[in-house]
């Protein structure tokens, strides 16, 4: 679920509000060889906002993009917003931030784990 404020920032720079995330949804299965791998996942609630607010960070590779390098990865910033009406975890996705993980770590990934 996305906030109606959420916001994306590709590590191009371009940025993707709510409604442009949710028109992307035509391209689905338009790259079946596309896989992600997550890795390194930190959460934490941000202080003072009473528990409402969570933010992290993960490194993302990718492989099989049709509009991307075959090979790459990022790292990524999260921001969650708690709302009970929000699914099964309650959350709603705020803010998605990645740049671009250096060069000599995507080339170190294993890019066969990804299944």
């Amino acid at each position: 679920r996305f906030h109606s404020d959420f916001e994306y920032v590709m590590p191009s720079g371009k940025k993707f509000s709510k409604r442009m995330i949710l028109d992307l949804r035509q391209v689905y299965g338009t790259s079946p060889d596309f896989k992600i791998k997550i890795e390194n996942v930190k959460m934490k609630h941000v202080p003072f906002s009473g528990g409402r607010v969570i933010s992290g960070t993960y490194k993302e590779f990718q492989t099989g993009a049709k509009n991307s390098t075959t090979n790459n990865g990022r790292h990524t910033t999260v921001v969650f917003l708690a709302h009970p009406s929000s699914g099964k975890y309650g959350l709603q996705w705020l803010r998605i931030h990645e740049t671009w993980l250096p060069e000599e770590e995507i080339n170190k990934f294993d890019f066969t784990t990804i299944t």
